[in-house]
């Protein structure tokens, strides 16, 4: 077993990643804007468009997960990326 695979996992559940694609479709289901989901958690426009077309996962910097939640009304787990347990060998 890999020493950094200990640290890796630690890491990873500690610092949720957010899952751009969910942020978009929560924003179309809210028939917000770009801008205007900028402006209510105080973000550019730019960041939310680079976090809806990026291709992976965005650390969540900020506790932006936490306003995206709470502009959208859910839960802020529903933010981030579903991680599937790992499983052990």
């Amino acid at each position: 077993m890999s020493l950094y695979r200990p640290i890796r996992r630690y890491w990873n559940q500690h610092n949720p990643r957010i899952d751009g694609q969910k942020v978009r479709q929560l924003r179309l289901d809210a028939k917000m804007t770009q801008k205007e989901l900028a402006e209510a958690i105080g973000v550019t426009e730019r960041s939310i468009r680079n976090w809806e077309t990026v291709e992976g996962p965005m650390r969540d910097a900020g506790n932006i997960a936490l306003k995206l939640a709470r502009v959208f009304g859910v839960e802020r787990s529903e933010i981030y990326v579903r991680r599937e347990p790992a499983s052990r060998r």
